[in-house]
C-alpha cells in the first residue's frame, strides 16, 4: 500500500487537476430516472520525485507511485471490467498524468410535478476516502467537462452543465470532493402528440353538442356528450402509469381539467333535456277546447294563466344554449392560458 506520507515531505496539500470526458449517456431506467454513464477520468498533480529514468519506470511498473486515489461518491460502479487505465509521466514538468476509464451508474432528480414538461439534475461526485483535504486538493481544470456524444438520452436533451467543487465532512476528517451537474429537459414534442392532442380532439367533440339541436337529435347529441368522457378517462389510465410521481403531475393536471369540462358539457346536455321535459309538460296540460259553461272571456283568461309557464320555460332552454356556446371555449382558452404558464414556461433549474 502507497501512503501519502512515504512520498510527500511538505505539509501543503497536493493539488489534484481533475478533467472528465463524457464518452457516452444512456437513461437505463426512466421511472427511476438512472443513466448510465462512460467517461475517461484523466488526473494531473506534481510530484517532483518523477524523473525519466529506469527507477521511476521500475516504480511504475510495481505500483509504488502514488495515486491519490479518487472514486464515485455519488451511484455505483457497473460490472464491467473498469479496464484501459495508463499511466505516464513527464520529465520535465515532474507531473504525472493518470487516465482511466470508467462505466457507473447514477440517479438523477425525480421532480416530476411539471411531468413531460420537466428538468432534471444528474450529480457526479468525485472524491477519495483516504486522503483528507488536508492531503489532496481536488481542482477542476479550465476545460473540466468535455462531451463527445449524446446520441442515447433519447427522451432528454442537455441544456446545461456545471462544475464546482466542495467539501464533504465526515467523522475521518474533511474530504475534498468534485460535483459535475448536468442538467436534462425533457423532450415533450410527441408526448404532446400522442397524449394531449387527442384529448384536445374529444374536447372538441364536446363543444359541438352546444350546436346540436334537441327537436329530433335528443339521443345523439346525449350520446356524443359522453363518448369524450369515456375516452378520456380510459386515455387517461393508459397514460397515468408511464411516469410513476407520489404526487399530481402536469399530465394528471391536464387530463383531470379535460375530463372536468367534458363532464361539464355533459351535465348542460342533462339540463337541457330536463328544461325541454318541463315545456312538454306545461303544454301538455293547456285545455283543448272551452268547457260548456265557461264564456270566452273566461276562457282566454284562464288558457294564458296554464300556458304562460310554456313561453318562460321554453325560451329559457335557448338562450342557457347560446349563453353555454360562448362561455365553454372562452373557460377552456382561460385554462389553457394558465395552464402554459403554470407548467410549459417555468424554469425549474
Amino acid at each position: 500500500m502507497v501512503h501519502f506520507n512515504d512520498f510527500f515531505e511538505t505539509s501543503n496539500s497536493v493539488f489534484v487537476n481533475v478533467t472528465l470526458i463524457i464518452l457516452k449517456m444512456d437513461f437505463v431506467n426512466l421511472n427511476q430516472m438512472e443513466v448510465e454513464i462512460t467517461t475517461l477520468l484523466n488526473l494531473e498533480w506534481e510530484d517532483s520525485r518523477i524523473e525519466n529514468n529506469d527507477k521511476t519506470k521500475t516504480d511504475a511498473v510495481n505500483g509504488k507511485i502514488w495515486e491519490p486515489l479518487i472514486t464515485l461518491t455519488e451511484g455505483r460502479f457497473t460490472n464491467r471490467v473498469q479496464d484501459e487505465i495508463t499511466q505516464y509521466w513527464r520529465a520535465n514538468s515532474h507531473r504525472v498524468t493518470h487516465n482511466s476509464k470508467k462505466t457507473f451508474i447514477v440517479q438523477c432528480s425525480r421532480y416530476f410535478k411539471h411531468y413531460p414538461f420537466d428538468t432534471q439534475e444528474c450529480l457526479i461526485k468525485w472524491s477519495s476516502y483516504r486522503f483528507s483535504i488536508d492531503e489532496v486538493m481536488l481542482v477542476w481544470t479550465k476545460m473540466p467537462v468535455q462531451i463527445q456524444t449524446l446520441a442515447q438520452l433519447h427522451d432528454f436533451d442537455l441544456i446545461n452543465v456545471r462544475t464546482y467543487s466542495e467539501v464533504d465532512i465526515r467523522p475521518s476528517g474533511k474530504f475534498s470532493v468534485v460535483v459535475v451537474k448536468l442538467t436534462v429537459k425533457r423532450r415533450y414534442e410527441r408526448i404532446i402528440l400522442c397524449k394531449f392532442i387527442p384529448v384536445i380532439l374529444l374536447l372538441i367533440m364536446s363543444y359541438t353538442t352546444f350546436w346540436m339541436s334537441f327537436k329530433d337529435v335528443y339521443q345523439f347529441r346525449f350520446y356524443v356528450s359522453m363518448l369524450p368522457i369515456i375516452g378520456e378517462i380510459f386515455l387517461y389510465s393508459t397514460v397515468s402509469c408511464s411516469v410513476y410521481s407520489p404526487k399530481l403531475t402536469a399530465l394528471d393536471i391536464w387530463y383531470l381539467g379535460c375530463i372536468i369540462l367534458s363532464l361539464y358539457a355533459f351535465m348542460h346536455t342533462i339540463l337541457i333535456a330536463y328544461l325541454k321535459s318541463l315545456s312538454l309538460s306545461y303544454t301538455s296540460t293547456a285545455p283543448s277546447a272551452p268547457p260548456a259553461t265557461t264564456s270566452l272571456m273566461e276562457y282566454e283568461r284562464h288558457k294564458h294563466e296554464r300556458t304562460s309557464p310554456v313561453i318562460i320555460k321554453s325560451s329559457f332552454a335557448p338562450w342557457f344554449d347560446n349563453i353555454m356556446r360562448l362561455l365553454f371555449p372562452t373557460l377552456s382558452f382561460t385554462l389553457f392560458v394558465i395552464y402554459c404558464a403554470l407548467y410549459i414556461t417555468y424554469k425549474a433549474f
